[in-house]
C-alpha cells in the first residue's frame, strides 16, 4: 500500500500502536495496529481503515538501535523514567513511528520514535 502510493518517498512514515503491554500480556496475545501515516485528503481504498491519534502531551523517546532492544527500552520507560518523572501515564495507547526502514538503514541503527501519552501527576 505505502509503496504503491509512494507514501514513504513523500515523507509519510510507518507507525504502530500498542494496545497491550508485553510486561502484562503474553506476546502471543498482544494486539498491535500497523499502518502508515497518510494525508487527510487521501481517499482510503476499500479494505483499509483509519485510526486518528488523539492530540495531547506525549513524552517522546528517540532510539537508534535494533528493534530487538525495544522491549528493554519500554521497561526502562515504564519502570524507571516514568516513576521518577513528574508525569504519569495518561492511557495505555502508546505508539511508535519508524522514520527508517530495514531496507534503507542497517538494522542495528534503525530510528524508532516511541510516544508515551502522559499527564502531570
Amino acid at each position: 500500500f505505502a509503496t504503491k502510493h509512494h507514501l514513504i518517498d513523500k515523507g509519510f512514515k510507518y507507525i504502530s500502536l500498542s494496545l497491550d503491554s508485553l510486561d502484562i500480556t503474553e506476546i502471543s496475545k498482544c494486539r498491535f495496529l500497523i499502518g502508515v501515516t497518510v494525508p487527510i485528503s487521501m481517499e482510503i481504498p476499500k479494505g483499509f481503515g483509519t485510526f486518528d491519534i488523539q492530540p495531547g502531551l506525549y513524552s517522546v523517546f528517540t532510539i537508534n538501535s535494533s528493534y530487538n532492544e525495544l522491549n528493554q527500552i519500554y521497561r526502562y520507560i515504564y519502570l524507571d523514567w516514568l516513576s521518577s518523572s513528574k508525569y504519569r501515564l495518561k492511557s495505555q495507547m502508546t505508539f511508535e513511528i519508524y522514520p527508517d526502514t530495514p531496507d534503507r538503514v542497517n538494522i542495528n541503527n534503525l530510528t524508532t520514535e516511541i510516544y508515551i501519552p502522559i499527564e502531570t501527576k
